[in-house]
């Protein structure tokens, strides 16, 4: 699977478990079948991009360029590019990290932490996630479109100390959420708006990119 700039993908497996596939990412995607993925390990290679699991039942392992991530479950980011691959663990059971440039023992990555392995190196020591942005007094998080000519999304959040980045998603409100738009923003953007929403009800996640690309 290959996304271009400004696209995303989706991929939804038989036990609810899904993975979205972030703007200019490439990945491969193997596994079971449709009648044995409910219970089996899937596996993923990451050649370029960002990708974030919400993994219910299903196991995945993650390989990128100079990482193997082992994922039991829960939701985590996973993301490499030139300078190296980065596991962000957000919930769910602990991620385990190894280099696959280097020998050496994986390290644990529990919910709320992150490490980054570049490529010769070890995996750096898990270390807290950044903290996620908050959004403005007074904005809303939960918007609903009506008429012909949809709805016009917009909100703000107050700065995050040390974020390089932020990372803004619309979903819209189904099972599973469908991401209607993203993007990555720069530290001094502090705002977003997107327009023209069909009707239906939507809803809005942010998140921290710090400078070494591990994400709230």
């Amino acid at each position: 699977m290959n996304t271009l700039e400004a696209s995303s993908a989706q991929v939804t497996f038989q036990d609810t478990s899904r993975i979205e596939v972030r703007a200019n990412t490439l990945i491969i995607i193997y596994g079971g079948t449709s009648t044995t993925a409910r219970a089996s390990t899937g596996n993923a290679t990451l050649d370029r991009g960002t990708l974030r699991t919400h993994l219910g039942s299903l196991r995945m392992r993650v390989d990128t360029p100079t990482s193997r991530a082992e994922l039991q479950g829960g939701s985590a980011v996973i993301s490499t590019d030139d300078v190296g691959s980065r596991v962000s663990s957000h919930e769910g059971t602990v991620a385990r990290v190894r280099s696959t440039t280097v020998r050496g023992a994986a390290v644990r990555v529990r919910p709320g932490f992150g490490s980054v392995v570049r490529s010769g190196q070890a995996p750096t020591a898990p270390r807290p996630l950044p903290p996620a942005p908050v959004l403005a007094a007074g904005s809303a998080t939960t918007f609903v479109a009506v008429g012909s000519t949809g709805a016009t999304l917009e909100g703000g959040w107050a700065p995050v100390a040390g974020a390089a980045k932020y990372h803004v998603e619309v979903l819209r409100d189904e099972a599973p959420p469908a991401i209607v738009a993203a993007v990555d923003v720069d530290a001094a953007v502090l705002r977003y708006e997107v327009r023209g929403l069909p009707p239906g009800a939507y809803h809005v996640t942010l998140g921290t990119i710090d400078a070494d690309g591990l994400e709230s």
